[in-house]
């Protein structure tokens, strides 16, 4: 506790507020003097204090999936994540990966789910060769369950929407095999140049990389067999890992959020072959980000059809 105190006066400093810094070291060693509990009870305002989500969120949870649901939710929003690795199968086929960590006696875990997906027991594995030349990448449990969503076969041509970081595109760019052909396009310039150096490192090479901002241009390429569509969203659903973001994006956000999903998804829908499919994907919980867009999609556009039931992942149902 001492240790807290002594890093919230120095941060205090640090930010250029050094006359705050005895307030800041007042206020927290008056709490450890006279400790105040967190409420009980399960109003709105005793549970966001009690599980540190904002009032809009537990109504939200509550309202949507019940009380029970809604605190083992926000209980789990409050642990760290789980690490997750992924096997880059284009330079090391899964059973030969294993085999090295059982060779140096490294502890792993496969998650039964994905056959390339697993954790790894062992602290600082990004310094590891087989992470460091290629042979994997950390890549959360979520992104890998989207990435083997989509319907893939050798051979075929597939756009990537809203690719960056990448590790999505190059899952798909395995499956595709040497004969087929991701399209893999982002708004940001920059990131694309960091996914052209994973590549690389990771050997994709039936990848092709373009900067486009789907929200505001037409359809950027015709006739292809599959869209993946992990449109830009609150991120509500990612709170293990960014935990700020609770206090960041508000509720009257999700209009906006929402307008731009739906553009993004129009253009991306043009895109496709006849009779192909298009998966769209978000990393949040709310509705007016995930059903609601589809329902406005599916009432103006003729030519589209749903060809399964939405799937929902809650952070307390999955591997984080």
């Amino acid at each position: 506790e001492y240790a807290v105190v002594d890093e919230a006066v120095e941060l205090t400093r640090f930010l250029g507020k050094s006359s705050a810094a005895g307030f800041v070291n007042g206020v927290l060693r008056s709490f450890l003097r006279q400790r105040h509990p967190l409420p009980a009870g399960n109003s709105l305002s005793s549970l966001s204090i009690r599980y540190s989500h904002p009032r809009w969120l537990v109504r939200r949870y509550i309202s949507r999936y019940g009380l029970k649901a809604a605190r083992k939710l926000m209980a789990r929003n409050n642990l760290p994540p789980d690490s997750c690795l992924r096997i880059n199968t284009v330079r090391i086929s899964t059973d030969d990966f294993l085999r090295r960590l059982e060779a140096e006696e490294i502890p792993y875990t496969l998650l039964p789910d994905l056959p390339a997906c697993l954790k790894v027991g062992a602290r600082g594995f990004n310094r590891h060769r087989l992470y460091t030349e290629g042979y994997s990448f950390y890549m959360n449990h979520g992104s890998q369950k989207v990435a083997a969503a989509v319907e893939v076969e050798p051979g075929m041509r597939i756009g990537d929407f809203c690719a960056a970081p990448g590790g999505k595109s190059f899952i798909l760019a395995s499956r595709t095999g040497p004969g087929g052909l991701v399209l893999a396009l982002d708004v940001s310039r920059s990131r694309l140049l960091q996914m052209k150096q994973r590549m690389e490192l990771y050997g994709v090479g039936n990848c092709l990389l373009g900067c486009a901002d789907l929200e505001k241009a037409g359809p950027p390429a015709r006739g292809l067999d599959a869209v993946l569509l992990d449109v830009p969203c609150s991120g509500i659903g990612t709170i293990r890992s960014n935990p700020d973001i609770r206090w960041i994006f508000r509720e009257e956000d999700l209009p906006r959020q929402q307008a731009r999903q739906a553009a993004i998804l129009r253009n991306g829908f043009r895109c496709l072959d006849r009779k192909q499919k298009l998966f769209y994907t978000t990393c949040s919980t709310e509705p007016e980000e995930n059903e609601e867009v589809i329902r406005g999609f599916l009432r103006d556009e003729p030519g589209a059809e749903l060809a399964g039931e939405p799937f929902h992942t809650l952070s307390y149902q999955d591997h984080g």
